[in-house]
């Protein structure tokens, strides 16, 4: 008897267990990177850098970069805190540039190759096919204080009456 009812609450114990081991191993929720980033790569010739602004839809995302080379837009996807997107630049010597990293709330890192050459060298006949540039993002503070560091970006206008 005393061995039945040692099992009946070891069972009992494993049973009030699993809901917590359910609750933790399911599906976990995709970050949320929507907005402006000031994202910069390391890569052979030196730093890039420019301004991304993403826009997300579940586990979609698409947006735009602003640097020196254009206005490239972009998608790519999120699962959790894994995030990948490839940047397409149409110049007269088009490549894409393949981002993969991880979000960790306010920043983000990884690794990004060069796809899309005609071969393994670049217009200026380097190598353009390692894979271990790295690049690294953080988010841009609200778009209020975006336009008091750039009041160029909002202008008001006041109207005198006769």
């Amino acid at each position: 008897m005393e061995r039945s009812l040692k099992w009946v609450l070891f069972f009992t114990i494993i049973a009030g267990c699993l809901p917590i081991v359910a609750q933790n191993s399911g599906p976990t929720e995709d970050a949320n990177v929507s907005g402006y980033w000031q994202i910069s790569w390391e890569a052979r010739i030196g730093r890039e850098q420019g301004t991304i602004q993403f826009q997300q839809i579940a586990g979609k995302i698409s947006g735009k970069l602003k640097d020196r080379l254009g206005n490239p837009s972009f998608s790519g996807d999120i699962h959790g805190q894994a995030i990948s997107f490839k940047i397409p630049f149409e110049e007269s010597h088009p490549f894409t540039l393949s981002f993969a990293g991880k979000v960790e709330g306010n920043k983000m890192s990884g690794k990004f190759e060069i796809q899309d050459m005609t071969d393994g060298y670049d217009w200026h006949g380097e190598n353009a096919h390692p894979t271990d540039y790295s690049w690294t993002a953080t988010r841009e503070t609200a778009p209020a204080d975006r336009a008091k560091q750039n009041p160029s970006a909002t202008m008001e206008v006041s109207i005198p009456s006769n």
